[in-house]
């Protein structure tokens, strides 16, 4: 009994857990800004119309298609205050009417921050719009 205890004690002093220390060297108070991601989201849209070229004189039926696409980087600046960068498109092409065609470009930037769990953002955008392309 004696040598399974001199053999036991020892090996569970041990094997006890790791200490906290090693596990997290930071501490929980350190912020460390997250790494900037980059993605890009685009759409489709298909739209039937009788009035392609908004007149209430004169209507014309047409198919309407409306792609989109953005191009964003996302990042953080501290643990509430997140940024974002992003260039938009959209175009607005008919299959027929083309004096209707449209195209908005989008450049722009924000800033948010999380305020008593509501997020206020300061927004930055320029837009570019053409008619008739």
């Amino acid at each position: 009994m004696r040598r399974l205890l001199t053999l036991v004690v020892p090996v569970a002093l041990l094997s006890g857990p790791p200490a906290q220390a090693d596990e997290n060297p930071q501490s929980p108070d350190v912020f460390s800004p997250s790494r900037p991601t980059w993605s890009v989201v685009g759409s489709l849209q298909g739209t039937q119309t009788n009035n392609a070229f908004f007149a209430p004189s004169s209507e014309q039926s047409d198919f309407y298609l409306a792609p989109d696409i953005t191009i964003r980087l996302d990042g953080s600046l501290t643990r509430d205050v997140a940024y974002r960068l992003y260039a938009r498109t959209e175009l607005g092409a008919f299959t027929t009417e083309i004096d209707a065609n449209t195209s908005v470009a989008r450049v722009g930037a924000r800033l948010s921050r999380d305020i008593f769990h509501w997020t206020a953002s300061l927004i930055y955008e320029n837009r570019s719009s053409f008619d008739g392309i």
